[in-house]
Order: structure tokens, then sequence, then C-alpha cells
């Protein structure tokens, strides 16, 4: 079973997409999963999840852009770099390579 997080503030407006986009992967990839849904709502909160903004994706604990993750903790609207381009939500194809690379996996059946 696949432990996958997903934290958002709700002032981030891109945190919808990105949660259909994370839900229509891991069903895609047939994997089994239990995600957890974490709403940020202060700064004191951001900081007890070491949350570095929203949306926030993390597999088996693990980050989904770890380079990005390491701080400041606060509540804002977080930005992913994919292929040069600086994106308010990942991609589907960036967000399965990465939980592909975390688990360690080549292929799901």
């Amino acid at each position: 079973m696949v432990k996958v997080e997903f934290l958002f503030w709700r002032e981030c407006p891109s945190h919808e997409m990105c949660l259909q986009r994370l839900k229509r992967v891991l069903d895609s990839m047939k994997v089994e999963y239990n995600l957890k849904i974490i709403e940020v709502k202060t700064e004191e909160d951001a900081k007890k999840f070491k949350f570095p903004g929203s949306p926030t994706i993390r597999i088996n604990g693990i980050d989904i852009q770890p380079e990005s993750s390491k701080g400041p903790y606060g509540l804002s609207c977080r930005a992913y770099i994919i292929e040069g381009r600086v994106l308010p939500v990942p991609t589907e194809k960036y967000i399965e390579e990465s939980i592909r690379r975390i688990l360690k996996i080549s292929d799901i059946k």
C-alpha cells in the first residue's frame, strides 16, 4: 500500500487541479494507495508539516520534488520547476515519473 499525502493551503488556487491530476495518475497506475488530504491552515501547521507551499505531494513520506521542499516553510503557493518551466501544478507525466522514481519501479501492472 502506497502512502500518499496531499498537503494544500486553501488560498492557493491550484490545489484542486493538482489533486485531480494526482488521483488520475494513481488510478491509471493501478497502484493501491492510501490518500491523506491535509489542509494546512496556519503558519504553525506549515512548520509542523514542513510545508514548502501549496500544493505538496509526498509519496511514502518523500516529496515528489525534494530539491524544492527544504523550506522555508509557510503558507504560500508552490512553484514546480519541470523541464525548465515554472509551473503552479506538476504535470501528470511528472507526477507519474516521480511516483515511479520514489517507489523504484519501472512498470506497474
